[in-house]
C-alpha cells in the first residue's frame, strides 16, 4: 500500500472525528444553556447531571469514542475532548470552557 494513500485516509477519518467531536461539544454547550436557564443560572457538576436532566438526548463520548472530561464549580465549566490520542493534557485535544454569563450572553 502507498504510504500517501495511509496518511490522507488517516486525515480524512481524523477530520471526520474532529468534526463529529466538535458537533457533538456543540450538543453539550447547547444543554448546558438550557440547564442553566432551568436551574437559576447554575451550570450542573457533572456530564451525569446534565444528561439526566436533559429532555433530549446528547453523547457523552468524543468522534474517537473516548469519554468527554468535564468539570464544574456551578458556575464555569470545561469540556475536554483527549483527541485521537486519547491521552488527556497533550496538544491534540479539544477544549470548551466558559460561564453561566458566557452561556447567558449567548442565548440573547
Amino acid at each position: 500500500k502507498d504510504p500517501d494513500e495511509t496518511t490522507a485516509s488517516a486525515t480524512v477519518s481524523e477530520s471526520t472525528e474532529s468534526a463529529w467531536t466538535r458537533s457533538r461539544m456543540e450538543k453539550i454547550e447547547t444543554e448546558l444553556e438550557a440547564y442553566r436557564t432551568r436551574h437559576d443560572g447554575k451550570i450542573p457538576k457533572t456530564l451525569q447531571i446534565l444528561w439526566r436532566s436533559s429532555t433530549t438526548t446528547f453523547s457523552t463520548t468524543d468522534g474517537w469514542g473516548s469519554k468527554f472530561q468535564f468539570d464544574s464549580d456551578g458556575d464555569k465549566y470545561i469540556l475536554i475532548s483527549k483527541g485521537p490520542d486519547k491521552k488527556l493534557g497533550t496538544d491534540d485535544d479539544v477544549r470548551s470552557s466558559g460561564s453561566s454569563a458566557q452561556l447567558s450572553d449567548s442565548g440573547k
